[in-house]
């Protein structure tokens, strides 16, 4: 998989996935599988059937392109950022991270379930079972009774964590001069009980490691279901972010130092935006307006818009960011 060039804010042998995942030989093995599944599809908010997956060098592939998932607990999960066979698309570095150590997952091989979550068989009373979506993956802690960990690990790579005050996280990618990219999103966690009663957790942020608690001894009954839900910020059919810093805020909003910005972003753009140029700057001058209106509120500037829009600036939609949030402080 290609590193891509831009960073602004994104067989020929058919071979069947139970030919290269252990297959659940044992009755036992298959139930315990199913009932992972059964547990998630009963007690977890509902998003959709997962997406299937397919083996291709080595990893599991969603259908749907959004992810990779590892054949074993020890590997990486891939979030898959822009359209890279779509040229003029933004071509964002993916989002990469671990499984969780704490479940004891890292010699586990993955199995697929009937309905395509693939579950990794923990030692230490909880499984990590994850669905790929059409927008990246969820990522299940499935856990058996109070013996289980009460906090899960999620090492980020290549991005840096930022828990936003709802709860969620933004993984953040610095461009430079004073460009904060959002290359993906993790929803607000949520975590359940066999009652379907809400137990308390909540990410922290440590470095680059996003860590879920889970108070299981809070749990009237097992098994509880807890799940970070990981999203692309810049699919091929999804939405992109470019937020500015104060000073460059303050330099729309008074039309300063327009031209350097519009260096800097397409240089940042591996040379895509040169052909646009002066658009980008018209562009920028015409949104000093809201600009000046978010800095006298003490926010900061940016802009969102379709990942296929990306070389038309006019289609960019100006946002408000707010004070004390991604690189606005």
């Amino acid at each position: 998989m290609r590193f891509p060039r831009f960073a602004a804010v994104g067989g020929a042998m058919a071979l069947t996935v139970a030919s290269l995942i252990v297959p659940a030989e044992a009755a036992s093995a298959s139930d315990h599988v199913e009932n992972v599944s059964e547990s998630i599809a009963r007690l977890a908010p509902p998003v959709g059937s997962p997406v299937r997956v397919h083996v291709r060098d080595g990893v599991l592939v969603a259908d749907s392109g959004s992810a990779t998932l590892p054949l074993t607990g020890s590997g990486r999960l891939q979030i898959v950022n822009g359209k890279q066979d779509r040229p003029g698309l933004i071509d964002l570095p993916d989002v990469t991270l671990s499984l969780p150590s704490e479940a004891g997952v890292a010699t586990a091989r993955a199995s697929v379930s009937n309905n395509g979550t693939v579950v990794y068989r923990g030692t230490r009373s909880v499984d990590v079972a994850v669905q790929a979506t059409h927008t990246g993956v969820r990522v299940q802690t499935v856990i058996a009774d109070s013996n289980a960990p009460k906090e899960y690990t999620y090492k980020i790579e290549g991005t840096v964590p930022t828990l936003n005050s709802d709860g969620s996280v933004d993984l953040n990618l610095p461009v430079g001069g004073g460009l904060l990219a959002s290359v993906g999103h993790l929803d607000a966690p949520w975590a359940v009980d066999a009652t379907g009663m809400r137990v308390p957790t909540a990410y922290r942020v440590d470095g680059s490691n996003v860590i879920q608690s889970v108070d299981v001894l809070a749990a009237r009954a097992f098994p509880v279901v807890a799940d970070p839900n990981f999203q692309s910020n810049c699919v091929w059919y999804g939405l992109c972010y470019i937020r500015f810093n104060k000073a460059m805020t303050n330099e729309i909003a008074h039309k300063t130092g327009i031209a350097g910005i519009v260096v800097g972003l397409t240089a940042l753009s591996g040379g895509t935006l040169a052909t646009v140029a002066a658009v980008v700057a018209a562009r920028l001058g015409i949104s000093s307006l809201n600009a000046a209106y978010y800095m006298g509120r003490n926010n900061c500037f940016g802009y969102y818009f379709p990942v296929y829009a990306w070389l038309n600036p006019w289609s960019w939609a100006d946002m408000e960011v707010m004070n004390g949030t991604y690189n606005c402080a």
